[in-house]
């Protein structure tokens, strides 16, 4: 759902949150996306509404956030977190989430006049009284690592239920002629339901340089899987990667918000901490945004996307250089080109042109109407008296 007034485009989705079969006084999360097309710095408020609106947190567990900044490089990603008391009759419940931006600037409506954006989400919880325990686990391997080392073990759960669990893992360990090594287990701390986490554990053993077989099993979530790695001899893993490309729109123009996505591939037997760093220059070599995201960890033997986005004010030419730094190495560096043509100064609001173009009339019919209504209290001041001689 998005709205767009005074050319700033403002989006929240998705428009209606469904929360299913929620146990009383238990938990449940899910995410709003807030954006927007401007490049300023847009105060986001939000108030709750309806018979649930005690019930509603924002933001990372253990914090209650009321507002937030958001930008066209920054949009909020917003935890909402349904906490319903225990004293509860089963069934549908509803309420609202009203997210309201701060002062639009822009518009001249007279002395002590606001104009803000406001998006009305509206939620459902479904409350019922039996417990339920499931989850999917996914993602589970061990990579390779040198003798001495703890055993890297990774895996990623979802609890799919309506209570916390905290799942045992079990691995079994085979040689390479799948003669039983040693049983490993572990456990994860309590992970609440509707989320989902990716879990790294690292194992004490006492396993000699060769090649193993392993099985993880999850049994609370009915989840195995098989997986091979080496320990090998000190120094023999070495972190390998490659930035594959960096990609953008060949042709764009002024005011558009362009992703710019670099994809790199880790080419190690381990896991590595990565991210993007560059710069975006115009045809007179002046750096005009530098690049630096957040790290990300990638898997041995995948490939991950690291996202950033631009926002030219200006035609011409503009050149995206960058690397990928990873577990202190560096990749060879890339380059694509961005050409930029003029833009209608209309770019981003798209399909909303239609709702900017009500609000706007709407907005000046309010202003004439305030203007005529002042008009008539002014001559009304002024009616000269009448006197009876």
């Amino acid at each position: 759902m998005s709205t767009s007034i005074l050319a700033v485009s403002i989006g929240v989705s998705p428009a209606k949150l469904d929360f299913n079969k929620v146990l009383k006084g238990g938990f449940a999360q899910k995410t709003l996306l807030v954006s927007t097309d401007s490049p300023d710095e847009l105060s986001i408020n939000l108030e709750r509404g309806g018979e649930i609106a005690d019930w509603i947190e924002f933001g990372s567990l253990g914090e209650n956030i009321e507002e937030f900044t958001i930008n066209s490089n920054n949009p909020h990603i917003l935890q909402v977190r349904i906490l319903p008391p225990e004293d509860l009759a089963n069934g549908n419940y509803t309420g609202t989430i009203r997210v309201v931006t701060g002062t639009l600037e822009g518009v001249d409506t007279g002395k002590g006049s606001n104009v803000k954006a406001a998006f009305l989400v509206n939620l459902r919880v479904e409350i019922v009284g039996e417990e339920i325990v499931d989850c999917i686990a996914g993602g589970m391997r061990i990579t390779s690592f040198e003798i001495g080392e703890n055993l890297p073990l990774f895996f990623t759960i979802e609890n799919t239920g309506n209570v916390r669990i905290n799942p045992d893992i079990e691995v079994e360990l085979k040689d390479i002629k799948k003669d039983p090594v040693v049983d490993l287990d572990t456990d994860i701390e309590p992970l609440l339901p509707t989320l989902r986490d990716t879990f790294t554990d690292e194992l004490d053993n006492d396993l000699d340089v060769g090649q193993y077989f392993a099985s993880i099993n999850i049994p609370l979530c009915n989840a195995k899987q098989e997986v091979t790695f080496n320990v090998v001899e000190p120094g023999g893993i070495s972190d390998e990667g490659e930035l594959i490309s960096i990609n953008a729109p060949v042709w764009a123009k002024t005011g558009e918000i362009l992703p710019i996505t670099a994809t790199f591939k880790n080419l190690g037997s381990r896991n590595v901490r990565a991210k993007f760093i560059g710069d975006i220059k115009d045809a007179a070599n002046n750096i005009v945004k530098i690049i630096d995201t957040d790290q990300i960890t990638v898997e041995a033997g995948e490939t991950q996307d690291f996202q950033t986005f631009f926002k030219p004010n200006y035609p011409g030419q503009y050149f995206v250089t960058g690397k990928i730094t990873f577990n202190e190495k560096l990749t060879f560096e890339k380059i694509t080109v961005l050409n930029v043509n003029e833009g209608t100064g209309d770019e981003g609001n798209g399909s909303f042109l239609g709702m900017m173009i009500f609000l706007i009339i709407i907005i000046l019919i309010l202003l004439i109407m305030i203007k005529q209504k002042k008009i008539k209290l002014k001559k009304k001041r002024h009616k000269p008296k009448k006197f009876k001689f």
